[in-house]
């Protein structure tokens, strides 16, 4: 099962790792809330899907418009062509295709669109951060590139403390559309596994479980939300926002319960387990719910 163990929602650790670069303090956890994350999408159970669910509002071209406008950024489109010169030397975002990078899962098997950050040298090499570094050929990334852009921000993004500002600005807002947007999802995924459960072959309750648990699952991303707020919640010695932070990580440990009893149906399947997740799902979305107005009030 790749990439179950890796622990960090990639876009926001790559854009991080770019704002790195170009010596702005936007950390990871900063555009984390910045994109309004939070969220829970099922595509159902279909033979020819790997991800029949996840813990995200949106893909990654959603995600990062949410950042662009929360944080009051610029996409400012470049010259695709790695061989042009004007770009050598300097980092800049790509968005790629899965599909041809030769070090991904997916490769020869699955598009699917995400974000980098990459270099491109002079001795027609390129260095990739994507979880880590990678070095490709300008042939191999070309392969791979659907767009190439920077981004540019307001003198205010020079200043952590007055990202932390605007966060808290537009937090309450981003948490109730949370709510709206995705709790009933959640019951609807419960309602499918309920009706279908017992039709489904083993190797489904495999997948649910890495779906569960991979960097853009509910597991994942609840925890990295709790990570956030308690952040959030330190730099701005608000007590209730740091309680709703420990809140979301018991809402994760819910979650990998939940991944961790797919995985017994898929090594054991039983009508008492199939019960047992169903009625999880349903309160994890009882508490997930509560605790996301609560946390849209406390800010």
């Amino acid at each position: 099962m790749n990439n179950v163990n890796q622990k960090r929602f990639c876009l926001s650790c790559n854009l991080a790792h770019y704002f790195r670069l170009h010596n702005m303090p936007i950390s990871d956890w900063h555009i984390f809330l910045a994109m309004n994350v939070l969220g829970f999408n099922y595509f159902g159970v279909s033979n020819d899907s790997v991800e029949f669910l996840n813990g995200i509002s949106g893909n990654s071209n959603d995600l990062l418009s949410n950042s662009l406008s929360s944080l009051a950024l610029k996409k400012v489109n470049l010259d695709p062509d790695l061989q042009n010169e004007s770009i050598w030397q300097n980092h800049f975002l790509l968005t790629v295709d899965d599909y041809y990078l030769p070090y991904n899962p997916f490769y020869d098997k699955k598009h699917n669109q995400r974000f980098v950050v990459a270099e491109a040298n002079a001795d027609g090499k390129s260095t990739i951060f994507d979880a880590g570094y990678r070095h490709l050929s300008f042939h191999e990334l070309n392969q791979a590139i659907v767009a190439v852009f920077s981004l540019r921000g307001a003198p205010t993004l020079h200043d952590s403390n007055a990202i932390d500002h605007i966060l808290m600005a537009q937090m309450s807002n981003l948490l109730k559309d949370a709510k709206s947007r995705y709790i009933e999802r959640i019951v609807e995924f419960a309602e499918d596994l309920a009706a279908k459960a017992s039709r489904w072959e083993k190797a489904v309750f495999e997948i649910m479980y890495f779906c569960i648990n991979r960097p853009a699952g509910p597991t994942i991303i609840r925890q990295e939300m709790g990570n956030a707020l308690g952040i959030l919640g330190k730099r701005q010695k608000s007590r209730h926002l740091t309680e709703i932070s420990r809140a979301f990580l018991a809402i994760s440990h819910q979650w990998k319960t939940i991944g961790n009893l797919f995985f017994k149906l898929s090594r054991n399947q039983t009508q008492k387990v199939a019960v047992r997740v169903y009625e999880r799902i349903l309160r994890v979305a009882e508490l997930e719910g509560d605790l996301v107005y609560e946390a849209s009030c406390a800010c």
